[in-house]
């Protein structure tokens, strides 16, 4: 069994491995991924509701996939992230654990490489200016995905805590992206040719009358119907509206509060991801577009299989012995 930690997954991760693979993935009829499994936690100690994520996906006979996710939202009070997550990769036949693997990590690349998927076919080709709203994980990743595909003249960050925007903008400096701090959301928006957002907000985060028509939406954060990042007037204007998978028509507040209000019907919704992916280009230079993801297990494991593969492929980790243990 080999143990994957966010170290290794970060030296061997490639951006384009993670696209590709994905987009063969949601194409390819033998994987099946069931919907997710949310169960509710409660911390009577520190006091606070939580969430509990299963989510399985095997393409037999090669690999089974599980992932296990919990979410608390009031973590950060306590200094620990609001996310975890693991990932357990087995043989599909012999159930075999092959690899244990940093479950946060692959998370958190599995969820912007499909920001990048969908943005290959929604976001204008001369687009030059990303905004990003939230400083966790995802956000410094989406940041890290989309820069790597697109040559953005300009890359704001905006959240909350001035401090946790500078630490990120400063490690995303460190690392070669050109980026800024936002202090002035409405401007930034009005001013943006894309928006990714990765919050836990419960509550809109901009006026929809702020984003310029030709604007694409990349919604990450909300996963629960009481979480919201937009607003009935932004999902109202748009021209496209796209999800990463069935289940954020009931899961996203972004989706399930203007379909509930009506400022929306469900004929707005225009498809999944494998829809999008096999449409190709759908891009309209003038409409807004939106992609609301929730996450969906059969990139994990899409994911999961390019990782174990890269890793075994790098001259630092590859060996004969390491090679016979993973049969």
């Amino acid at each position: 069994m080999l143990i994957i930690n966010k170290d290794i997954i970060e030296t061997v991760a490639a951006w384009p491995a993670f696209v590709s693979a994905i987009e063969a993935a949601v194409l390819d009829g033998d994987y099946e991924s069931p919907s997710r499994m949310v169960l509710a936690l409660h911390d009577a100690e520190r006091g606070g509701d939580g969430n509990l994520l299963i989510m399985p996906a095997w393409r037999m006979p090669e690999f089974i996939g599980l992932k296990t996710v919990t979410f608390w939202p009031e973590n950060p009070q306590f200094g620990e992230a609001s996310h975890g997550a693991n990932y357990i990769l087995m043989d599909g036949r012999s159930g075999r654990i092959v690899a244990l693997i940093d479950g946060h990590e692959l998370t958190a690349r599995r969820t912007a490489a499909v920001s990048v998927v969908a943005a290959k076919r929604l976001l204008r080709q001369d687009a030059k200016r990303l905004l990003v709203i939230g400083t966790g994980p995802i956000a410094r990743m989406l940041v890290l995905a989309h820069a790597s595909w697109w040559p953005f003249s300009s890359i704001e960050i905006y959240g909350r805590q001035a401090q946790q925007v500078e630490r990120l903008v400063a490690d995303l400096t460190g690392r070669g992206i050109s980026c800024a701090a936002s202090s002035d959301l409405e401007a930034s928006v009005a001013a943006a040719d894309m928006i990714s957002t990765a919050t836990s907000a419960t509550a809109p985060l901009f006026a929809g009358e702020a984003v310029r028509p030709g604007t694409h939406l990349d919604l990450v954060g909300s996963f629960k119907p009481t979480m919201r990042e937009v607003d009935d007037v932004t999902m109202s204007r748009a021209g496209q509206i796209w999800v990463d998978n069935a289940a954020a028509v009931t899961d996203s507040g972004d989706l399930t509060q203007p379909l509930a209000s009506k400022a929306i019907g469900q004929q707005a919704i225009c498809g999944d991801l494998a829809r999008l992916v096999s449409a190709g280009a759908v891009r309209q230079p003038g409409a807004i577009t939106v992609f609301k993801s929730v996450g969906f297990a059969t990139p994990d494991l899409a994911v999961a299989q390019t990782i174990l593969k890269q890793t075994m492929s790098a001259e630092t980790l590859a060996s004969p012995a390491l090679a016979r243990s993973l049969g």
